[in-house]
């Protein structure tokens, strides 16, 4: 940097525009073997510009968060890392530094992307900091660029962990000196964990009173009452509804906290409560009359969760919701508190995000220039299908998943190289299939986002959708917008919408597709005009109008894309795919498996295998030497034999405390 940009970097907090957009032209072209073209630097440049204006305006809480969106493969994570390594360097010699926090998805990412930016500075600025890698508060704040996950940012703000607190992530010591703040905060895609959803059920709570006995009800007799009192009201409501299977309209059940006609009854706070049961009872001995850290976790989290869900409720508002067989009730609220430092967010689908609208008084979305990326040649094959949720999804599986992709092997011989992405719950039936591709990978919709496992890849295949349902977009619009009336339970209107839930629906459906399309080589740009290398998307739809409306909203987010009519007779005669070792798909749902014990038997259920099959996998997983083994070990499993027993044999997930 020379003197007169050290000098406008000073004066600013932030960065020269052209010497910004000059090192990321040189670290786009010279180090990542990218193409540079006008489009790309006028994204860079509102990048850059954005960081300045939020850098120079520190400490106006009342500024809306940024909601950049530059497409998928214009460098925004790039950028961010070459923008936070020159405002480290320049804040070496100045007296005014400025220091930056970024928060990520992952725990791989946020090491990845402070490696990169210390490679960037050429020296150690930047430091990665989660549970899979804990850095002490005393470290960190010698660093101007801490890089932390999503889940840590939430929990700061809330205060929920000891190493997390705000203060420890927020402030930092240039030269040992004094604690100032970081003056950029930039979150590198959409938080998907602000908006906290509360939901309990008669069964949760009969299940939570069942391990409180006397001498713990006298220790908390307010906690607990509150619990009685839900628990006959949730009984009301299933005596009066003796027909489970009948559906019943949604209703606010309980607003005099959020409508200040009443205050919180603060006996019922249930964090002393929380703490006794997730500490002092032992579940594990109680349930199986044995000790199982595992089992005794499990347990805890669930009956954990039944209480603070129960205190939400009582400190805010709940409607009801006939779920299933199970009568619910439920809440939300928004994880960010008022006043909070707004921060920069890179949302590549910010348009299609319904978070950024009903967040109108607190977020803007800044446009990205146009022009940067064109997807002439990627070809999007959309099939109409009915039945494409996850409970429909869970019983067609293994017969729709096959026929899809016997025909794509018709069609594309076997040199592709493919993602296949499903839900979560019939993921390891996917991993169990062999079909005859150069090659074949599987993730599940909710484990897409940002991440770069499947790059290479040059199609993608996408059967079934992740439909959230009218629990999910109730709690986000009133989560953001505040409690609502009966009436609009009944009759969702909001702004241009006549049905805001629908359209929440299917713009959160439009994200999460696009999300996955762009885990393959289209992300990439291949000239100066933003065309992406020869790729295919296969992908199920429904066959009412919420299917138009995706394609396009796609076509809007994809500029050039080709739409074509794939004709997959999804639902029609049997079409066998080999299938492959056992071993893929028992890792996945193990995976996939909440802490605890599953059987032998229902492994061999879920995995569709025979006797015989069954008998091998096992053979191998006693194998201590065996890489399966070994494998399963890493994510906490081991397999319990019990001799002479076979159907109570198990396999035992221990708990990996959640890392973030």
């Amino acid at each position: 940097m020379n003197k007169d940009n050290k000098a406008i970097a000073m004066k600013y907090l932030g960065i020269d525009l052209p010497l910004f957009i000059e090192a990321m032209e040189k670290h786009w072209v010279n180090t990542l073997g990218n193409i540079s073209s006008e489009a790309l630097r006028a994204v860079w440049k509102t990048l850059g510009q954005t960081f300045n204006q939020v850098i120079a305006s520190y400490g106006d809480t009342s500024g809306k968060w940024k909601i950049l969106n530059p497409p998928t493969g214009t460098g925004k994570s790039q950028g961010l890392a070459v923008y936070s390594a020159l405002l480290a360097r320049a804040g070496k010699d100045s007296d005014k530094p400025s220091g930056v926090l970024i928060v990520t998805r992952l725990m791989a990412e946020a090491d990845d992307l402070a490696e990169r930016i210390n490679e960037l500075a050429g020296y150690e600025c930047a430091v990665s900091n989660h549970s899979g890698k804990r850095t002490s508060p005393e470290v960190v704040k010698q660093f101007p660029v801490l890089v932390i996950t999503h889940a840590a940012y939430v929990n700061a703000l809330q205060r929920i962990t000891v190493n997390d607190t705000w203060e420890n992530i927020h402030q930092w010591i240039p030269q040992g000196i004094i604690e100032i703040p970081r003056v950029l905060t930039v979150i590198d895609e959409s938080l998907g964990n602000i908006i906290e959803a509360n939901q309990i059920t008669d069964q949760d709570i009969r299940t939570a009173l069942s391990y409180i006995d006397s001498e713990i009800e006298q220790k908390f007799p307010a906690p607990v009452r509150a619990l009685r009192v839900l628990s006959d009201t949730l009984e009301k409501f299933s005596t009066q509804n003796i027909d489970r299977t009948s559906p019943m309209p949604t209703r606010i059940v309980w607003s005099g906290v959020a409508n200040r006609t009443i205050n919180f009854p603060e006996e019922f706070r249930m964090g002393d409560l929380r703490r006794y049961m997730r500490e002092e009872v032992a579940y594990d001995e109680i349930d199986l009359k044995t000790k199982s850290s595992s089992a005794k976790l499990t347990k805890a989290n669930i009956v954990d969760t039944t209480l603070r869900d129960v205190e939400a409720i009582f400190s805010a508002w709940a409607y009801h919701v006939k779920k299933g067989n199970f009568f619910t009730f439920n809440s939300a609220r928004l994880l960010i508190p008022e006043g909070a430092i707004s921060p920069v967010i890179l949302d590549a689908t910010a348009t299609q995000q319904m978070l950024w609208r009903l967040l109108e008084d607190r977020a803007e979305i800044i446009p990205a220039p146009g022009g940067s990326r064109k997807y002439s040649n990627l070809t999007l094959f959309v099939s109409r299908v009915a039945g494409l949720g996850k409970s429909r999804m869970k019983d067609l599986a293994p017969e729709r998943f096959s026929r899809a992709l016997r025909d794509i092997e018709k069609r594309n011989g076997k040199s592709r190289n493919i993602l296949f992405v499903c839900h979560k719950s019939v993921e390891h039936q996917a991993a169990s299939l062999s079909p005859e591709f150069s090659d074949f990978k599987v993730g599940h919709w909710g484990a897409l986002d940002g991440r770069n496992d499947w790059r290479t890849c040059d199609t993608a295949i996408l059967i079934g959708l992740p439909y959230r349902g009218p629990i999910w977009s109730n709690n986000l619009f009133m989560a953001t917008q505040g409690l609502q009336t009966n009436e609009w339970l009944s009759n969702p209107q909001w702004k241009e919408f006549e049905d805001v839930r629908s359209e929440m629906g299917v713009r959160q459906l439009t994200t999460d597709i696009i999300q996955a399309m762009n885990r393959i080589l289209c992300r990439a740009v291949i000239d100066s005009l933003g065309n992406c290398p020869k790729s295919e998307i296969y992908i199920t739809l429904p066959s009412d109008k919420s299917g138009d409306e995706i394609i396009e909203n796609i076509k809007q987010e994809m500029p050039g894309i080709q739409v074509e009519t794939w004709d997959l007779e999804i639902d029609g005669e049997k079409a066998l795919i080999r299938k492959g070792s056992s071993h893929e798909g028992l890792l996945v749902l193990m995976n996939n498996s909440e802490p605890g014990e599953i059987t032998a038997k229902q492994v061999m259920a879920d995995l569709g295998l025979s006797k015989e099959g069954m008998k091998s996998l096992l053979k191998v997983v006693r194998d201590p030497n065996h890489q399966l083994n070994r494998a399963l070990a890493d994510i906490g499993v081991a397999y319990q034999p019990i001799k002479g027993r076979g159907d109570t044999s198990f396999f035992q997930k221990s708990d990996l405390t959640i890392r973030y």
